[in-house]
């Protein structure tokens, strides 16, 4: 389903103002799932191949302004700067989104067993030598339940669906990532199955999410940065790097000695 549109709010509803003492409510999301994200994603992608450029605002940088946060921009097209509750937010845009869609397979994963997968037209076929054809045989329930379905035949694999939240273009890579991860990790009784599926929702979210260094959408932007003020206690990407860094008004002050 197409993402719904996102209203700008006006610049008097803002809580930012220096005599203000009331605490913003917790914000809502726009109507925006991370399959919305990524569906818009997958559009984009589109219009990259058939225009051989993405579709997105001509501005730099731009404003948004809702009654509980204030987009100020982007920097190195990597980090979203937001005004929120009286401090300032840096957000990574690729370590947040793949946080939050990692959230949301690992939900569907434990509500229905597994997560979504696309059927394709015509599988990718996949050589392997024989050891790895063996692991993707014994795991194969523990790498369907991330949303690939294959069959195992002589000398290859033919994938015939893959995880609905990424690329086609991806799924091959992503496949082969999961088959060295459970290869090299077979030896080591301490990982388990349940940490397995784990780290496989943790390449499928970084495969599907957006990217350092490259412009996206405006709405996609505004509904991570709603995703990410909340859920406060998202604070790393499954990799363990930071997904945000906040600065107090004090602490600014401070650096150019105003307190």
């Amino acid at each position: 389903d197409a993402p719904a549109s996102t209203k700008v709010a006006s610049g008097s509803g803002s809580s930012f103002g220096m005599g203000s003492q009331k605490k913003p409510e917790a914000p809502r999301a726009p109507e925006m799932t991370p399959k919305d994200s990524i569906e818009l994603l997958r559009r984009i992608r589109e219009a990259r191949r058939e225009e051989q450029q993405v579709t997105v605002p001509t501005e730099p940088v731009y404003v948004t302004e809702r009654a509980d946060f204030r987009i100020v921009g982007e920097v190195f097209d990597c980090y979203v700067i937001v005004e929120y509750d009286g401090a300032l937010l840096v957000i990574d845009k690729h370590a947040a989104h793949e946080r939050v869609i990692f959230e949301d397979l690992k939900k569907r994963q434990e509500s229905d067993g597994r997560v979504g997968s696309q059927a394709l037209l015509l599988p990718i076929t996949v050589i392997l030598p024989s050891d790895e054809l063996a692991v993707a045989e014994e795991h194969k329930s523990e790498i369907s339940a991330t949303g690939f379905e294959y069959n195992v035949l002589r000398d290859h694999i033919d994938i015939v669906a893959v995880p609905d939240a990424i690329g086609v273009t991806d799924a091959e890579a992503l496949f082969l990532e999961m088959i060295d991860s459970i290869t090299f990790g077979k030896g080591d009784a301490a990982v388990t199955d349940k940490i397995r599926r784990e780290r496989a929702l943790y390449q499928t979210a970084c495969k599907a999410a957006i990217k350092g260094g490259r412009k996206y959408d405006r709405a996609i932007v505004e509904w991570l940065v709603s995703r990410i003020i909340e859920l406060p206690d998202i604070t790393v990407c499954p990799h363990g790097r930071p997904v945000k860094h906040k600065l107090s008004k004090y602490e600014i002050e401070k650096l150019f000695k105003r307190a």
